[in-house]
């Protein structure tokens, strides 16, 4: 028979996918929207398993895989939502395993059976906030964001096969590693994370003994020797080196850094709700150094530096802080991108905050002190889980999801070129050609809008249905 102990998690466990699913489902019925239509929609090399087969190797492939599987299933856009949702699901459970077995590196203070309830309390509030969190739905209930999630399904699995055995080589950790890694190029913090994790661990148990440090180099280099091999297979046969190349072109290495170091601040932002979710915030380049700039990186490296000097004294601390940075060193540091960040980047590190703040509420000695905390973790809950419902909203189409971005950033002129385009395909040719126009005023540099707008007045504009490509023509020779 089950222990009860593990009928308990098993429970919990059960009652986190479905409180995450009811939250999610509702966000089904939306469209295909934004990077959709050229990753999934006019791909044709993910629709089917055959034509995914022979467009390989290439970038991303598992992902690539998991939108080929869909296709062959036929279930149109809401089994694309749908797959995103249950691996959400499946995540927020992992978490809270996770949390559970970090809990024992890392305990709570206080009676053993209460310490027991509270520590269980904290890694499934964690998951919910996780979970629950509005900034999510650039990850799950946008389609494109599945490459989050998928990579966070195989990272999470293949750290919890991990930790129930660390001083082992885990050859099923190793393959959700390396999944993790067809998926996205993110997972490469999994090595960080493992080291992290022992760490922090020693560090609480005051061990320094030289079998430790052996330990680490056992289970870190199979990861590193991993890692190090798909690298190589990817530079010498996908694409890959000359996507870098051509972002080098436009982001030099020093330039990259002070827009990260905006980058990260937003994202910490986000994290602490100071910004509503933003499918598209598009922040600037920023070339040279300014105050601004300058506050925002000393700020970050003030937070990453309390993280590692809190190593001894605080371990869940520091651990929660160097996580939150260490999922986001892969993209958000030294290699070239041409957005600056997106809210899907902060999909596991938000981890790290999110048991902080669970276990912080769930650590109160008191009864007060422990009620309160409870409160406040069901009222953090509901907030979150009222404000992922009211997101859905946003992917609803893509004008009403355009409009959004456009709300909380007017300066945006990719999103006016793009909300032009649906207004478009929506044969409203008076709105599309004020969006385009507006986008043009954005971006004077920018040679899409004004594109865009000439093939609109001529009727000749690509991916506008026939009938509105005459209607478009009619209208503009009105005008």
């Amino acid at each position: 028979m089950m222990a009860p102990a593990m009928r308990r998690d098993a429970w919990i466990a059960l009652s986190l996918a479905a409180i995450v699913c009811a939250i999610w489902t509702p966000s089904l019925h939306g469209s295909f929207q934004f990077d959709d239509w050229n990753v999934i929609v006019h791909e044709s090399r993910v629709h089917s398993i055959s034509a995914w087969w022979q467009s390989m190797p290439g970038i991303r492939p598992v992902l690539k895989l998991s939108y080929a599987l869909n296709y062959e299933l036929g279930s149109g856009v809401v089994g694309f939502r749908f797959v995103n949702v249950a691996l959400h699901a499946c995540n927020a459970v992992l978490v809270f395993l996770l949390l559970q077995l970090l809990s024992r590196e890392i305990p709570l203070t206080g009676a053993r059976e209460s310490t027991s309830t509270r520590t269980t309390l904290a890694a499934a509030t964690a998951a919910l906030l996780f979970a629950l969190h509005p900034v999510q739905s650039d990850a799950v209930t946008y389609i494109s964001g599945r490459s989050s999630v998928l990579a966070g399904s195989f990272s999470l699995l293949a750290l919890f096969l991990w930790a129930r055995g660390p001083t082992r080589l885990n050859w099923l950790s190793l393959a959700c590693f390396a999944l993790a890694l067809g998926v996205k190029e993110t997972a490469l913090a999994l090595p960080l994370i493992v080291t992290l994790w022992w760490a922090v661990g020693r560090s609480a148990r005051h061990s320094t003994n030289g079998a430790d440090m052996y330990s680490l180099r056992q289970v870190l280099a199979p990861y590193l020797l991993v890692a190090a091999a798909l690298v190589i297979i990817a530079a010498t046969l996908t694409p890959y080196p000359q996507m870098i190349a051509s972002a080098a072109e436009r982001r030099t290495i020093d330039g990259n850094l002070l827009t990260q170091a905006n980058g990260v601040s937003y994202l910490l932002g986000q994290t602490l709700l100071v910004r509503e979710p933003n499918a598209d915030p598009a922040l600037p380049y920023v070339g040279t150094l300014n105050s601004a700039t300058a506050l925002r990186g000393l700020m970050l490296l003030a937070l990453l530096a309390l993280g590692c000097a809190l190593f001894k004294r605080r371990p869940a601390w520091s651990f929660s802080i160097l996580w939150f940075f260490a999922w986001l060193a892969p993209t958000n540091s030294f290699i070239p991108r041409v957005d600056a960040v997106f809210d899907r980047q902060l999909y596991l590190a938000l981890i790290g905050p999110a048991w902080l703040v669970a276990r912080s509420l769930a650590s109160a000695r008191w009864r007060i002190g422990a009620a309160i905390g409870l409160l406040a973790s069901m009222g953090l809950i509901a907030l979150f889980a009222r404000q992922t419902l009211s997101r859905h909203a946003a992917y609803e189409n893509e004008i009403v999801f355009w409009q959004d971005v456009l709300v909380k950033s007017p300066a945006n002129a990719r999103a006016a070129n793009n909300l032009g385009m649906a207004y478009a395909e929506a044969c409203n040719t008076t709105a599309a050609l004020e969006q385009f126009a507006s986008a043009t005023r954005l971006a004077p540099e920018d040679p899409y809008a004004r594109v865009n707008a000439a093939l609109l007045r001529h009727g000749k504009l690509d991916g506008v249905p026939a009938d509105c490509q005459q209607s478009h023509a009619a209208q503009s020779t009105e005008q």
